[in-house]
């Protein structure tokens, strides 16, 4: 595992020897950053998540029978739990959706910063998005996930917006795999 294409990444965010879970965490992420998505890829992605909204919709306008089913039936409490995501689910759901004006940004490029800011918060307890040595952990982390050179120079610089949109945007599920990966180590 010390030998993976990520382990070199996981010293730098370590800054020094990492532990075998940010390895591990690192490379679960690592095969689908990087990668080009075509427009076809793209228009498939958006119509799944169109379907998604619909079925969202009709859960949502449906599922509460059973709060009312009488004849002393109860609710079962996967139901309530139901009721209780659907929100959150349309919510990201829209989120996916939401045209955007001008150009796209590279949704890749922010889930790998995302993945850098998650695992320097679980290792260093807060992130310095202006440093030098973390915007270095994002690149190295593109380039290993088969990322292509960014600029002119491949400088660390250029990961100042998709650093700004991993921060703002909530990425939590990331903290939680990378969570999960370390307390199974």
């Amino acid at each position: 595992m010390k030998n993976s294409k990520f382990a070199d990444v996981a010293r730098t965010v370590a800054n020094g020897d990492p532990p075998d879970w940010l390895v591990l965490g690192l490379e679960h992420f690592g095969g689908s950053i990087g990668v080009d998505i075509s427009k076809k890829d793209r228009r498939h992605f958006d119509n799944i998540v169109k379907q998604m909204q619909g079925a969202v919709h009709i859960l949502q306008t449906w599922a509460p029978m059973w709060l009312h089913a009488g004849f002393g039936l109860q609710c079962p409490e996967h139901v309530v739990a139901l009721l209780y995501a659907l929100p959150r689910v349309k919510k990201d759901l829209d989120i996916f959706a939401k045209k955007q004006i001008g150009r796209r940004p590279d949704e890749n490029r922010e889930i790998c910063a995302a993945v850098i800011v998650e695992a320097w918060k679980l290792l260093h307890g807060k992130v310095e998005p202006n440093s030098l040595k973390f915007q270095r952990a994002c690149n190295e982390y593109w380039r290993a996930c088969g990322g292509k050179q960014i600029g002119g120079w491949d400088e660390p610089e250029n990961w100042r917006r998709p650093v700004e949109r991993a921060l703002t945007t909530g990425h939590g599920w990331i903290e939680k795999i990378l969570l999960a990966v370390q307390n199974a180590h």
